[in-house]
């Protein structure tokens, strides 16, 4: 008797569980407000044998299928992880929405999920174009032999008797994929499709371990991204329809850190540097979080406290031996969290969770060895010809601060190099308003016409393209 009013019990809560289970299962759309930036989510909810199963696609970070490893549904309350992102999830059913809160490391948003149709689609973007292409395009394999792996590309070529200039592009932080993605913008595929039109072979590629491409992103510093560009440079070398006395090497952003750390190169013969990084990381840093934050509406007391913060953190990871930087990493932010407690509160986080964020963000390869480079020595080797493009309202790589770093450093290098700030261009190269990364998504532009014309300008002028 009571087996059986066990199993009856057992039956009926699972009953009731996948009933309420019923009113969450479905496609939930909503937009994430970053800095501004409005970032589709379409959150997936199926069922599994009774179990909830559930992934997060990102549209316009081209991210799909993203798997939940974590998701419960109890009284109208939704619970979900992302864990190896550190992202969770709480809200509440109401009707036919979702009312919660988003959170990723620290930083925390309102997110409401509704299933009625929204905007989910990233708009093609007016520049990017469309097959079938005027050129050749086809899909790459090469191999880094420093160490053994393949990276994946496209390379496009003029239709025509060659041999052909070519340039190959190294993308900014982050890992990238070929067309250099972001926020529904594909500017390396702009870039490539332009220049090929002109008479340039161009080879794009994905990051390692992003998309297509082998290796491993999360250990690799700009050293490795180094190695990665030299590879794709050995690749050319090997196709007859490229004129090896015409290879170039165009950089965006950290990509325009990179490509002067190869400018000796053997047949490395030109740079196209755009908003390249030339004042030393740790002050180029302060500066963007300085003008990103007035621009994002923080106060003088908060900018300043920031500053101070950071610059002291920087300092720190500078100056102090790798074996000792856990120690005093810590030390020094369990003083700051005693100075300034509101640092974690104001997240609604631990000392101990804020800090052990901090240790992800800043203690790993790619960001010490980033904060301890200075461009300087690099350009000052370069003796090919460079152009330098700045955006007079790129928040991110100042152009203030660093081109005339770039013009100090590189003048009397070379007679063909020539250094240049676009009126009205941000840190991708788009006609922006502010300049602030709350533009990138609705921009119109890709990558400006202007600069398109600057490149191709300086191209013809250094002879490698016709007029």
């Amino acid at each position: 008797m009571n087996k059986t009013i066990l199993s009856l019990f057992i039956l009926f809560f699972s009953f009731s569980l996948a009933q309420e289970n019923e009113a969450i299962l479905g496609k939930w759309n909503g937009s994430l407000n970053v800095q501004g930036m409005k970032l589709p989510l379409i959150l997936k909810i199926n069922s599994n044998e009774g179990e909830l199963d559930a992934s997060l696609d990102s549209p316009s970070q081209n991210a799909y299928g993203i798997p939940i490893t974590y998701i419960s549904f109890v009284e109208d309350s939704l619970h979900f992880k992302v864990e190896a992102a550190n992202i969770s999830y709480k809200g509440l059913l109401k009707e036919k929405e979702i009312e919660g809160t988003f959170k990723q490391g620290m930083f925390s948003t309102e997110l409401k999920l509704t299933r009625n149709k929204e905007k989910t689609e990233v708009e093609k973007k007016v520049q990017e174009p469309s097959k079938p292409y005027p050129y050749d395009d086809e899909e790459v394999v090469f191999e880094n032999k420093v160490e053994n792996f393949k990276l994946a590309g496209t390379l496009t070529t003029p239709r025509g008797e060659g041999p052909f200039p070519a340039i190959i592009m190294i993308s900014g932080s982050g890992a990238q994929d070929r067309n250099s993605e972001i926020l529904g913008h594909k500017p390396f595929l702009v870039v490539a499709d332009y220049l090929t039109r002109k008479g340039m072979a161009v080879l794009r590629y994905d990051d390692r371990g992003t998309a297509a491409s082998e290796g491993d992103f999360e250990e690799a510093t700009s050293e490795d991204f180094k190695q990665d560009a030299i590879a794709a440079i050995e690749y050319l070398k090997t196709r007859p329809e490229i004129d090896t006395t015409k290879i170039g090497v165009f950089g965006h952003s950290e990509g325009g850190m990179i490509a002067p750390m190869i400018s000796s190169y053997p047949d490395v013969n030109f740079l196209v540097l755009i908003a390249p990084p030339v004042a030393p990381i740790d002050q180029l840093l302060l500066l963007q979080q300085e003008l990103i934050g007035e621009l994002s509406g923080m106060s003088p007391s908060e900018l300043t406290l920031n500053r101070n913060i950071n610059k002291s953190l920087y300092e720190l990871i500078k100056n102090t031996e790798y074996e000792e930087l856990p120690k005093m990493f810590t030390a020094f932010w369990k003083e700051t969290l005693e100075a300034y407690p509101q640092l974690a509160k104001s997240q609604g986080l631990s000392e101990e969770v804020f800090i052990s964020y901090q240790e992800e963000a800043y203690l790993n390869p790619w960001m010490l060895y980033f904060l301890r480079f200075d461009p300087k020595q690099n350009l000052h080797d370069t003796k090919i010809p460079v152009l330098g493009l700045f955006g007079e309202k790129d928040m991110q790589v100042s152009a203030k601060q660093n081109e005339p770093l770039l013009k100090e450093y590189i003048a009397k290098n070379n007679a063909s190099n020539r250094i240049k700030t676009l009126k009205d261009l941000n840190h991708l190269m788009q006609l922006a308003e502010t300049g602030s990364p709350s533009e990138y998504a609705e921009n119109k532009d890709t990558f400006s016409e202007k600069a398109l014309k600057e490149i191709l300008t300086w191209l013809q002028d250094i002879k490698v393209l016709r007029k």
